[in-house]
């Protein structure tokens, strides 16, 4: 990015589902996101799951635990933050240091959301979506 470009959006892509003893498809939790130390929200998954094996997970992964999540879809943008197009909060581009030359990016149960249970976070070649985190910045 060069000093005259201006950043417009950013959209973190990512598979999660919550974290339960084994699998449980009801077991909610509510997952707060961090960037770059500004909290943009939270989100609750409804569930952890393993009623059946993830299309990419591999085989010699145990059936037991968890086999896939949701894919959820963050922007960041100049009026907001938004999770799969709904709004999480009020944290603007301009609210996150977006011209730091080294981003954090933090996914958490806190002791701040109601329901504590867990979270996964899936790579490529597991869950239902072929990805590892995906960061991508539109600017103009």
């Amino acid at each position: 990015m060069h000093s005259g470009e201006q950043p417009k959006e950013l959209e973190i892509s990512m598979e999660l589902s919550s974290e339960a003893p084994f699998t449980n498809n009801n077991w909610p939790s509510d997952i707060s996101f961090h960037f770059n130390d500004v909290g943009l929200g939270q989100w609750r998954s409804p569930g952890d799951f393993g009623d059946h094996p993830g299309k990419y997970t591999p085989p010699w992964w145990p059936r037991a635990i968890n086999q896939y999540g949701l894919l959820k879809v963050i922007r960041i943008t100049e009026e907001g933050t938004f999770i799969d197009g709904k709004f999480l909060s009020n944290v603007t581009i301009a609210d996150v240091a977006i011209r730091n030359k080294v981003w954090t990016f933090k996914v958490a149960v806190g002791e701040e959301g109601e329901q504590v249970g867990g979270v996964t976070l899936f790579g490529s070649s597991f869950g239902n979506y072929n990805q590892d985190m995906v960061f991508r910045l539109y600017y103009e």
